[in-house]
């Protein structure tokens, strides 16, 4: 698990390691740079982020990108990041049995080449520049 958690959260997740017993596959990497972080991607094999409130997510196109399968929320801005679920799974964040199952599918099917391609097709630089243009052409054409 790659980021900062505030004490209370730490403490949370450490009991669950516990509870558990994955002490031995689970590490805590706290704080990663930017620099850092592609790395972590690289090694990763499933990006899980099961939110309710997350606004648009950068973090699972970041995934997607480096090839990883993405599981997302289907209740908030995740569902717009992961284009309606074409580079993820979209899963019932409440539900543990539904991101069980998308943890299991995912791990089966490994790193997904496809996604990652298609998350390059979507969001790569020159993609958005040609989006915005388009989105400010009416506004520019009202003005002459």
């Amino acid at each position: 698990m790659v980021g900062k958690a505030n004490v209370i959260e730490l403490a949370r997740l450490n009991k669950l390691i516990e509870e558990f017993k994955v002490a031995k596959n689970v590490i805590l990497t706290g704080f990663v740079p930017d620099l850092e972080l592609n790395y972590h991607y690289q090694l990763a094999d499933v990006f899980v982020m099961p939110s309710k409130a997350e606004g648009f997510g950068l973090v699972f196109i970041e995934a997607a990108a480096h090839g990883c399968s993405v599981i997302g929320g289907n209740a908030d801005g995740s569902r717009d990041a992961l284009l309606n679920g074409e580079l993820g799974m979209l899963i019932d964040p409440t539900s543990q049995a539904e991101i069980e199952t998308a943890i299991l599918t995912a791990l089966q099917k490994g790193k997904q080449d496809d996604i990652q391609k298609k998350c390059m097709e979507k969001f790569v630089y020159e993609v958005y520049k040609k989006k915005v243009a388009e989105l400010l052409k009416p506004a520019m054409t009202d003005k002459t």
